[in-house]
């Protein structure tokens, strides 16, 4: 058995030797928060106050296995173990680190992301039809003939700016009028 020894308010010492059991929706406090840890009757612990775990890599685990933790990776923020998922809602809608290279983010119907720039790094890649609100900025190349670019059905565009000014434009009107003007005069209509 262990002992634990500890002072009443008098000062009195108490020793107990093995387990210390107390009343069903007891608490266990200090002298400034009697009642910091409250245990109800089904064992259930709850905090007034903040649990500060104060060592670098200590883990949170979950389940009657441990299967799934929350570790305090030091200096970089939680890292969940494993594929596991944080959920919301219902197991359908989620955040998981689906292997080490490959995060996903699902949802059953919309996944919004409100920014004033949202800046993807890399190649982006969409299987369903692209919508585009606002304006369409093409810093690169559009190579409409790349091998890449295929299964267009129809490219339906009201104008073209050479490099966004007003020297050179191709616009498309009505019965297919094409009109391309350079220097901000009319070049050529077809």
């Amino acid at each position: 058995d262990r002992t634990i020894t500890f002072p009443n308010e008098t000062g009195t010492v108490h020793t107990s030797g093995g387990n210390i059991t107390i009343p069903d929706a007891g608490t266990i406090g200090s002298a400034s928060d009697t009642n910091a840890i409250a245990i109800g009757a089904d064992g259930d612990v709850t905090l007034t106050q903040d649990l500060e775990l104060q060592h670098d890599g200590a883990i949170l685990s979950f389940g009657a296995d441990d299967d799934t933790t929350l570790t305090h990776t030091d200096g970089s923020g939680l890292t969940l173990n494993s594929t596991n998922k944080l959920m919301f809602n219902d197991a359908s809608q989620f955040i998981q680190g689906a292997s080490a290279t490959v995060l996903d983010i699902a949802a059953t119907d919309e996944i919004e992301l409100t920014a004033t720039l949202i800046d993807i790094v890399g190649r982006a890649e969409v299987s369903g039809n692209l919508s585009v609100g606002g304006n369409l900025d093409v810093t690169g190349t559009l190579d409409l003939s790349d091998s890449n670019f295929t299964n267009v059905g129809s490219l339906q565009l009201d104008s073209i700016a050479g490099d966004g000014d007003t020297n050179t434009s191709i616009t498309f009107s009505g019965s297919d009028v094409i009109t391309i003007a350079t220097g901000g005069s009319t070049a050529a209509t077809f």
